[in-house]
């Protein structure tokens, strides 16, 4: 009996990415192979700190076939959400790398990172510091990024974006309410509908083919952008 409980015992404590070819984490649901994992119309939790990562060979998680995945990354991380999923990234890592397709997901992200919502998503994302993020093809976004973040909103998606202080956003054949931090800057191009505010000096482009408004701090009413503005 006592044999028995222990083989259980070490059975349970087998994690992803243990010396087992194909281990879980946490369960059937998602299993690793390495530092690689797959979650398939499951629900999964995966805390990337289970994972034994190289400088190659870094935590990632596919989430696939409507399954609702959790992942936390303290450490560099590739998440991979496809179409019909919903995702929860959370972590103080560096450098993670994101990809949200048809999906809705729910971000929190460290310096350095790079995220890609796309093919009609729906994306909440706080970033940090030098974040570069892609909202494409029919995507709803809401961002809240830190300094030196670089954010494109284009082909008719729909963008809520607050940009740290340097920051630099695009809005192209999108609608886009932007707030810019400290020598942020905005372009509207190709039909994007841009309504800015600033915070502190900004600047703000916007070429014939849009229609932009810009309201600086302390102002009382926005104002229409013909060509370019500042503050």
């Amino acid at each position: 009996m006592i044999r028995v409980l222990t083989i259980l015992l070490a059975i349970a404590a087998v994690g992803c990415g243990d010396s087992v070819s194909i281990a879980t984490c946490p369960g059937p649901q998602c299993p690793c192979m390495g530092s690689s994992c797959a979650c398939v119309d499951q629900s999964c939790a995966l805390d990337c700190t289970d994972v034994p990562q190289t400088a190659v060979d870094v935590c990632s998680l596919s989430c696939s076939q409507n399954s609702a995945c959790d992942a936390s990354c303290n450490d560099a991380c590739q998440v991979d959400c496809a179409e019909g999923t919903s995702c929860e990234v959370t972590g103080a890592a560096t450098n993670m790398d994101i990809d949200c397709t048809g999906a809705e997901c729910d971000l929190a992200t460290g310096m350095g990172s790079n995220i890609d919502c796309m093919s009609n998503s729906t994306c909440t994302i706080d970033a940090g510091d030098n974040a570069e993020i892609d909202c494409a093809t029919g995507t709803t976004c809401t961002v809240v990024a830190g300094p030196d973040g670089d954010i494109d909103c284009e082909s008719g998606s729909a963008c809520m974006i607050s940009a740290g202080a340097d920051g630099d956003v695009k809005c192209n054949d999108s609608e886009c309410t932007i707030q810019l931090g400290e020598a942020a800057v905005a372009a509207c191009t190709e039909g994007a509908t841009c309504a800015v505010t600033c915070t502190g000096a900004c600047q703000v482009t916007c070429d014939p083919l849009s229609s932009c408004t810009l309201q600086c701090n302390g102002e009382a009413e926005a104002s229409t952008v013909m060509d370019q503005a500042s503050c």
